[in-house]
């Protein structure tokens, strides 16, 4: 059976600036540094599972993924357009 890991909620969520911050510097650990200081980025925080989605386009439909699992990183592409990245444990260094 496979483990499930327990995960520690934070006493309260990071703020979007922590948010951005921690992500930038994930994405450039990747190999993928974005500039995150842009007028229009959509963020959704999911605290129970820690993932954090940034969108660069309010609605996006993608219809293509790669990853950099090693680093917890997934690139959705709407053709050739990076659309949004999901980054996976975001606060784990954080906390």
């Amino acid at each position: 059976m496979a483990q499930i890991r327990e995960r520690q909620l934070l006493e309260a969520p990071p703020d979007e600036a922590t948010l951005l911050r921690l992500a930038a510097a994930r994405l450039a650990e990747a190999g993928t540094p974005l500039n995150l200081d842009v007028p229009n980025l959509w963020l959704k925080y999911g605290e129970e599972v820690d993932l954090l989605t940034i969108r660069f386009i309010e609605h996006p439909c993608p219809n293509r993924c790669t990853s950099n699992l090693d680093a917890g990183v997934l690139y959705n592409y709407e053709d050739e357009n990076l659309v949004s990245v999901e980054i996976l444990d975001i606060t784990e260094r954080y906390c």
